[in-house]
């Protein structure tokens, strides 16, 4: 054939390497096929893991554009656009604009739980830490759940929320009254990652063999056992 008059399309993408890591099922790289949103890469990651923290952070090349949310800022270098945002809000599809595309060499990293722990300790039966997940916080009678509930000798009334102050050697200490919350007269209070909700008791008992914040581990001891 003379003078062929050819027309090519792009079917399809093959190398779009986008790395995901952290905390997810999957971790390293995954090679993107046509679009796909930041909730589909996770997918193909395996998506979070239950010990996930709440928040992940998108990397992005310069060159490839600048990330479409309002949040995004230029690392120190000036080449990479970065943002940060809620775990949560993209599984659940509570922010759809979080949701953006997924562009190649990409870098998702999925925040770790271990600073976005709150802690149980004293007359409860499972005393222990828990992670928020995706949550920023939960709830005094939520995290009272996650331990069993109160112990048989507990005193509930004396109850006490150790949270350390960024930068000060002292915790803040915060009465709870959980005999009024649990009767719904008094303020279900929200515990922040690294609080620790300290239920004293009549009898005593050791921590046991699970870890607080060492920042305030001897502001957890004498609550349990002030009064």
């Amino acid at each position: 054939m003379k003078d062929p008059q050819v027309s090519i399309t792009v079917a399809e993408f093959r190398s779009q390497p986008v790395s995901v890591f952290g905390a997810v099922t999957n971790p390293g790289v995954i090679q993107l096929r046509g679009r796909k949103t930041l909730y589909e890469a996770l997918s193909m990651a395996g998506g979070p893991r239950e010990t996930r923290g709440s928040t992940l952070t998108v990397t992005r090349r310069r060159e490839n554009g600048e990330i479409p949310l309002p949040g995004a800022t230029v690392d120190p270098t000036g080449q990479f656009s970065v943002v940060e945002l809620n775990v949560s809000e993209i599984l659940e599809g509570k922010n759809p604009a979080t949701n953006i595309e997924i562009k190649p060499n990409d870098v998702i990293s999925v925040s770790e739980a271990d600073s976005n722990m709150i802690y149980v300790v004293g007359d409860v039966e499972h005393a222990g830490g828990f992670t928020l997940g995706g949550r920023r916080s939960v709830s005094v009678l939520m995290a009272l759940s996650m331990a069993g509930g109160l112990g048989r000798t507990a005193k509930p009334q004396k109850a006490r929320i150790i949270r350390p102050i960024p930068g000060e050697a002292k915790p803040q200490e915060i009465a709870v009254n959980l005999a009024q919350v649990l009767n719904g007269k008094a303020e279900d209070i929200g515990l922040r990652a690294q609080d620790v909700l300290v239920v004293p008791t009549s009898s005593r008992k050791t921590l046991g063999s699970y870890a607080v914040p060492a920042a305030v581990s001897a502001a957890v001891y004498a609550a349990i056992y002030h009064y």
